[in-house]
């Protein structure tokens, strides 16, 4: 079992609340607000529908302007009500369409199945199709990651099954539920991509599925999807957050990548689980990416569980459905540690969202003075000082954060977990990142450097 890497955390998961849980399909809801996200940092999606216009389930309601970037589909069928832009939970902005759903449920899938060939293009053809990006909590454009681990010279092909966020298992029963699906795709990326069978004298590039050793069920389902294929089974110990891209690729490969490093670059295309499962629906069903599993948990309901639900449902209409408890205050999208939080159920379920967390009032001591102790260095897995950065950002001295490695932060949020005086250090950290963006949009990057 590989070991993992300097610094990280083994936390109380409390997995065992959803792990055993079933994915459940909740009720259709009554409308949907579908982000216009093509993958890449593009905000221009050509929309492809009007207000008023009729559409079916599967249909393309934006294309990407970008040749890294993927279709958009409509998850339900119904009539637009509006295109307009949104607010993300990060704050970026982007053009969305509203759908209210009606009851006929009309899908474009029923047509015939699109063929592509066998080779690297026709998997890139398949991916921007089907509007299937990287799944997981990074995002990005996977087609993009393709691209260049080939222009490097592929080396490995990483499948990210190791969910390390804590409550979250959303992948974990996609996993069990759905082995057969995944084993497929891993089959398809295998001839594809030329993977080079385990023990082989091949020089074709390696394929590692990645798992966390504890999910015991999920190891065993996969060991056994897997076996007499390529892709050889890569348990990891328990620690937070290993599943970070660029952490995973130094584990497995013992490269010393840099947090800002594409493992792409470095000829290492990992791929998130979630992915692989929607290229299999995609090249063998001809569906598009409609829909996602998530994990709903927290101490703010008591039904807790793992759901599937169309892109664009309503934060609101999920915490309706599962029933929040009184004392129910914050709502993240995503896992308590690397989510996105808000006071009031909002937001939507975007191709990356992992899950819902909802959370009672947490009694949190307001910040004091820090007594460097020196646990947020210890315990950072990329080796930043968020103290410093913490103080560069409170300062307003955007103009030396990059210096000190602002960039490498993967927001894992382990620095705010430890310390003992409360700093907001990762939110200070994000506000440091989004004001050194706005300040390259406005200045020549040459001058922001000292």
């Amino acid at each position: 079992m590989h070991k993992g890497f300097p610094g990280g955390a083994v936390l109380p998961d409390d997995k065992d609340l959803t792990e055993g849980s079933s994915i459940e399909k909740i009720p259709r809801p009554s409308a949907v607000q579908i982000v216009l996200d093509d993958g890449t940092n593009s905000t221009t999606v050509e929309t492809t529908v009007r207000a008023g216009e009729i559409v079916a389930r599967g249909q393309v309601i934006g294309l990407p302007q970008s040749d890294d970037g993927v279709a958009v589909h409509s998850s339900v069928s119904g009539q637009v009500r509006q295109v307009a832009e949104s607010i993300l939970a990060d704050g970026t902005k982007k053009q969305s369409v509203i759908i209210e759903t009606d009851d006929e449920d009309r899908s474009v899938l029923s047509q015939e199945k699109p063929q592509w060939k066998v080779y690297s293009e026709g998997l890139i053809k398949c991916l921007r199709w089907a509007g299937i990006t990287q799944m997981g909590l990074a995002g990005g454009s996977l087609v993009a990651r393709i691209r260049k681990s080939l222009k490097a010279g592929l080396r490995y092909v990483i499948i990210n099954g190791v969910e390390s966020e804590p409550l979250i298992t959303s992948e974990v029963r996609l996993m069990t539920e759905h082995a057969d699906k995944i084993r497929h795709g891993c089959e398809l990326l295998t001839e594809i991509l030329g993977l080079a069978a385990p023990n082989s004298k091949s020089s074709g590039p390696e394929g590692l599925f990645a798992l966390c050793g504890l999910r015991q069920q999920a190891v065993g389902v996969m060991r056994n999807a897997l076996k007499g294929g390529t892709f050889r089974l890569a348990l990891l110990a328990d620690r937070y957050p290993q599943d970070e891209e660029v952490l995973l690729t130094n584990t497995l490969t013992n490269s010393k990548l840099r947090a800002t490093r594409d493992p792409a670059d470095a000829g290492v295309l990992v791929i998130n689980v979630t992915s692989v499962w929607a290229l299999s629906q995609a090249w063998y069903d001809g569906e598009p990416v409609t829909e996602r599993v998530i994990t709903v948990a927290g101490d703010g309901t008591e039904n807790t569980g793992n759901y599937r639900v169309p892109i664009g449902t309503r934060v609101r209409d999920i915490i309706e459905y599962v029933g929040p408890l009184p004392e129910a205050t914050r709502y993240v999208l995503g896992g308590p540690f690397r989510g996105w939080s808000r006071l009031s159920p909002e937001g939507v379920i975007t191709k990356q969202t992992t899950g819902l967390t909802v959370l009672t009032q947490a009694h949190r001591q307001g910040p004091e003075a820090c007594i460097r102790c020196g646990w947020c260095i210890d315990d950072c897995p990329v080796g930043i000082d968020p103290v410093h950065l913490y103080r560069l950002v409170e300062a307003g001295r955007i103009d030396k954060v990059e210096k000190a490695w602002i960039e490498d932060c993967i927001e894992c949020g382990l620095c705010l977990y430890v310390c003992p005086t409360h700093l907001p250090l990762l939110e200070r950290i994000r506000m440091g990142k989004w004001a050194l963006r706005q300040k390259r949009l406005t200045r020549p990057y040459s001058e922001i450097r000292d």
